[in-house]
Order: structure tokens, then C-alpha cells, then sequence
């Protein structure tokens, strides 16, 4: 009969056999969740649908609960059983580390990607949404369409000759911003008489920005004013400083004594589809380098969390043995929870069990009346032979195994 040294010693359990492949293991899983959680708060700002958003929130909160219920269920069993034994503090350090770093990753990957979706949803989403549940228009001439026949106007390419009047333009100042527009005429310019006005007596195109020009507007440096070949206008969706380009635009009107019935607002552009398009195509990019990011950052601080929790274990602050156990009648809560502490734990009463068999079979292997010598409760086998008379040996314990 042989004992396996498993049997009555916790080596195996120690964190020091942990192969390397499974701190990289821990690594990849933490940084695919990280993802996860990052996605979806994106997706709570800007998801294409409705439900979507409301799905990705909903999930966002189940893990954030369930990670945050698995660190509670743990010291909770620990400190409100008040069952102390040797090592218990040191093992709820060990096995909390990691439950606690998992929210502490869901509340930053959350946070992060609500700022960035946030972000993308004010910059490009939005924008690119509005635009898409309007009408497009090709060849509109501002002398001969007014602005409140094509009012539903998401993208417009203008006709030949069209250009923008960069030196007779209107602005607005408020809380430090100055509101810019310029009118966009036939000719790329407007006349002071009245017969190179507009067929219909109103001026109602208008490119506009936000800090790119001065006041009084006579050099409008907004949107692709340098492209000689920008004719077209994407539709300003930016409706909280709308009501101060209608101000602009009521400036202008008063400075060049026009009229501007029912001004439409747009972002100057060579190619009004191409410009659409990209705004999604941004977003994507942007979202593409921040999950890459993500992942060597991430990945070394799992490294180095590991590491440093191994530095914890070798100081004897933090031990993996001891593990605690579930209180009466939350073992259900642990398996589906804690399911890697509860195997540890099982792990840890079947190896004290091998250890107090292997002990007793190897007393059945020793001679007859060999531990009927009196010692004390505290002394083991080994005290035994402290006890015996001069030149009296203790027997071979192990040979007698053996044999």
C-alpha cells in the first residue's frame, strides 16, 4: 500500500502550481468581457433601434448585479456566520480578489463606453440618423426654389454656378460662441439691387458654423470654404444652435436689408452623400481603435493584478487554502455564484479526509503495541519516540509500509 502525497498535502492546491497558461487564460477572459461591457453601454447611446438600447442596458445591470452579488454572497458567508477558522481572513483576501476587480472592470468598461457612445451619439450618430429620414435633392438653384419647398431636405447638391457669399455674411454672439452664417446664392454673390434677387424675394439658403468667422461677418471660414469645388449642403442638425443662426440670419438681414422668409441651414460640402456616409463610417473607426486599445491594456493590468496577488500570497497576507465554505442553506447561491470557490473548498475537505485515512492505515501497517506507549494529546507518532528509554528505536514507520 503506498500513499500518494496528495493525499495528506496541500501542494497541489497552492497557487504556486497554477501553469502559466492559465494566468494568459484569466488575462483573455477578463479582456473579452471588458469588450462585452464596453460594446454594449455603446450601444445603450447608440443602438439603430430602440429595443436595442433597452436590451444593452438591461444586460449592463444583470452582470453589473450578478458580479456584485458574488463578492456580497462571499464576505457575507464569511462574516456574518462568525465560524472563524486559522487562515480564514487570509483566504477571503485570496478569493475575493478577483470578484472584486470584476466590478470594479464592469463599472469602468460601462462608464467608458456610455462616454464614447455619448460621444459618437452628439458628433456623428445623431446627425447621421436625422439625415437619414430625410430627402435628398440634386440641382436646386436658390434663385428659383424656395426653402419651404424642399423644407425636408437632409442632403442637397446645388446647381452650377452656386457658391457661397463668404464676404457678405451675418453672425450672433452668445456665452462666448460666435453663430456664423452666409447666404448661398446664384453667382456666389449678393447684389445690392433688387433684380438679382431671388424670383420668389427671399434669401433662404444659408451655410452656416460655430467659431469660424468674426463679427461683423465678412471673411465666413465654415465648412469647405477653401474647396473651389464645394457646391452642395448637408443639413445642420444641431438644433440646440438653430434658434442662433436664425439670430445670424435676422443680423444679416437687418446689416444687408434682405429678406429671409424661411432660412434653411447647411454645412458646406463638395460631396453631401460622401459626407453622410462618413459620419458613420467615423463612428465605426473610432470604436474599432478603442476596442483595440482595450486589449494590451487590459490584458497587462490582468498580468500584473496576478502578479500581484501572488506577491500577497508569498508575504502571507493572502493564502488560497482555507477556503470558506457556504452557511446552511445557501449552497444553491454558491454553486451558480461561486462555483470555483465552492470546488476549492470541496477540494480542500476531500484532501483532509485522504490525509486522516492514509494516517490510519499507516497505523494499522506498524507493529503490534507500537503506539501503546503513553503520550501526551498534542504529540503525534513523532512524540512517541521522544519518550522511548535510551537505546530503545522507534520503528520504521515507513519501512513498515513498504514492506
Amino acid at each position: 500500500y503506498y500513499l500518494h502525497p496528495n493525499n495528506y498535502g496541500f501542494k497541489a492546491l497552492t497557487m504556486r502550481d497554477i501553469p502559466l497558461s492559465a494566468h494568459f487564460g484569466r488575462a483573455t477572459r477578463n479582456v473579452l468581457q471588458f469588450q462585452m461591457w464596453f460594446c454594449l453601454a455603446i450601444l445603450i447611446c447608440c443602438a439603430p433601434y430602440p429595443f436595442m438600447e433597452w436590451l444593452a442596458l438591461t444586460i449592463v445591470v444583470i452582470l453589473l448585479v450578478w458580479h456584485s452579488a458574488a463578492l456580497v454572497l462571499l464576505i457575507a458567508s464569511v462574516v456574518l456566520v462568525k465560524d472563524y477558522k486559522p487562515g480564514i481572513w487570509k483566504s477571503l483576501f485570496y478569493w475575493s480578489w478577483w470578484l472584486m476587480y470584476a466590478v470594479i472592470f464592469c463599472v469602468l468598461a460601462a462608464a467608458l463606453g456610455g462616454y464614447l457612445g455619448w460621444y459618437l451619439w452628439l458628433n456623428n450618430v445623431r446627425t447621421y440618423r436625422t439625415i437619414s429620414s430625410m430627402q435628398s435633392y440634386k440641382n436646386i438653384d436658390p434663385a428659383i426654389v424656395p426653402g419651404d419647398q424642399i423644407a425636408d431636405a437632409g442632403l442637397v447638391e446645388f446647381a452650377e454656378l452656386v457658391d457661397v457669399d463668404r464676404s457678405r455674411g451675418g453672425c450672433f454672439m452668445h456665452a462666448g460662441d460666435t453663430y456664423c452664417v452666409a447666404p448661398i446664392t446664384h453667382g456666389g454673390k449678393v447684389i445690392d439691387n433688387l433684380g438679382d434677387a431671388p424670383r420668389f424675394g427671399s434669401y433662404d439658403y444659408f451655410a452656416v458654423g460655430i467659431n469660424c468667422c468674426n463679427c461683423p461677418n465678412q471673411d465666413f471660414q465654415c465648412g469647405e470654404w477653401r474647396n473651389p469645388l464645394a457646391s452642395g449642403g448637408v443639413r445642420s442638425t444641431d438644433f440646440v444652435s438653430r434658434p442662433f443662426y436664425r439670430l445670424a440670419v435676422d443680423e444679416w438681414s437687418a446689416q444687408w436689408l434682405k429678406v429671409s422668409a424661411h432660412p434653411i441651414f447647411f454645412e458646406w460640402t463638395q460631396d453631401p452623400v460622401h459626407h453622410w456616409k462618413t459620419l458613420w463610417w467615423d463612428a465605426l473607426h473610432i470604436c474599432i481603435l478603442a476596442l483595440s486599445f482595450i486589449v494590451p491594456v487590459i490584458f497587462c493590468t490582468s498580468l500584473v493584478l496576478d502578479r500581484l496577488l501572488q506577491f500577497f500570497v508569498d508575504s502571507g497576507y493572502a493564502s488560497r487554502l482555507n477556503t470558506p465554505g457556504p452557511p446552511r442553506g445557501l449552497e444553491r447561491s454558491w454553486r451558480r455564484l461561486l462555483p470555483e470557490i465552492l470546488e476549492q473548498h470541496l477540494e480542500e475537505k476531500r484532501q483532509q479526509n485522504a490525509g486522516l485515512m492514509g494516517y490510519d492505515s499507516m497505523a494499522a501497517c506498524l507493529p503490534p503495541g507500537a503506539l501503546t506507549q503513553q503520550r501526551s494529546p498534542s504529540i503525534g507518532v513523532g512524540g512517541a519516540q521522544a519518550q522511548q528509554p535510551p537505546g530503545v528505536r522507534q520503528p520504521d514507520v515507513i519501512a513498515g509500509i513498504t514492506a
